[in-house]
């Protein structure tokens, strides 16, 4: 046989394996998402199941409850079928869901992070730096503040502020140069560092 069409014969073959196997990789994860459809949030237990759509939550002074769903040998049960309890749910800190149904126990760990830093919109500039501050938070020890670099495309760390000083200022740059800023919370809770969310960014010049 001519040894071309041995050549031919064989990148055939070998695409034909190929397409196989995706086909089969494709079917099997369509067929994960459909039983369970839970792959992009957060689930707790084997057989009695806590399905968390997030694990962080900003402190509001109140109770948190996060939203949820239940399942039991994946299916899921009706309210009233369960009992659940919560435990530090208020505080800044590390927080549990215990659920309880048809004998079975299962808990979720969650954890309330400090408020996000609020920026006042006061700030002061000269021709080579810009001073600016926010609104404190009891609940936050410390933020971390963050400029734009445009360059490498993301957020720098420039400094740190103790509580309950509210003010930074920013020094060493380029007359009439737009300059983005942002900045995270902090709270130690028995010796764990908890970070609150960034806050939106915010343009000064």
């Amino acid at each position: 046989m001519n040894k071309t069409i041995i050549a031919l014969l064989a990148t055939i073959a070998a695409l034909i394996i190929c397409l196989t196997l995706s086909v089969i990789i494709v079917i099997d994860k369509t067929d994960m998402k459909k039983s369970d459809n839970i792959s992009s949030q957060f689930v707790f237990g084997d057989k009695l199941k806590i399905v968390l759509s997030d694990i962080e939550y900003e402190y509001t002074g109140e109770e948190i409850t996060p939203e949820y769903r239940i399942l039991l040998d994946k299916k899921e049960l009706d309210e009233g079928s369960y009992s659940v309890e919560y435990k530090n749910n208020t505080d800044i800190g590390n927080a549990q869901m215990v659920v309880s149904a048809e004998g079975y126990k299962t808990t979720a760990d969650f954890c309330i992070i400090p408020p996000a830093i609020r920026y006042t919109g006061k700030f002061s500039s000269t021709s080579s730096q810009i001073e600016f501050s926010w609104e404190n938070s009891d609940k936050v020890q410390s933020c971390i503040i963050y400029r734009f670099d445009t360059e490498k495309n993301l957020w720098t760390e420039i400094g740190r502020v103790e509580s309950p000083d509210n003010s930074y200022v920013d020094e060493g740059l380029l007359p009439g140069t737009d300059y983005s800023y942002s900045a995270v919370s902090l709270a130690d809770i028995d010796g764990e560092t908890f970070a609150g969310r960034m806050c939106e960014g915010f343009v000064l010049m």
